[in-house]
């Protein structure tokens, strides 16, 4: 069994590590038989509408690469804000609150 984690033995890939059902402990074997059959069984994608030629015409692959690295340095609570309850994205979230800015100011220089 292979379970997404952050700490032990680490695989090449995402961060995943393989642990034993002795490892995991709290896990009856009557859960890691639940958890078996559910990830065994196919998941129904029925209620996800189809991808439309105009949403595909629209779709441009590799704009995470198009970025360019850079170190910024802001105050604490500026970043607490950003981050909020969920620190994942906040990057992104600065990267559209700065596009936005540039968006509405083109013209002011």
């Amino acid at each position: 069994m292979t379970i997404a984690t952050t700490d032990r033995r680490r695989t090449p890939r995402r961060n995943l590590v393989t642990v034993t059902a002795q490892e995991l402990g709290d896990f009856t074997p009557a859960d890691l038989a639940r958890l078996e059959a559910a990830t065994a069984r196919p998941v129904d994608t029925s209620d996800i509408p189809e991808i439309t030629d105009a949403e595909w015409a629209g779709f441009q692959p590799g704009t995470e690469a198009n970025k360019v690295p850079l170190t910024l340095r802001v105050r604490p609570e500026v970043l607490a804000f950003f981050k909020g309850s969920n620190p994942r994205g906040y990057q992104r979230r600065i990267n559209a609150v700065l596009e936005h800015f540039a968006s509405t100011h083109r013209g002011d220089r």
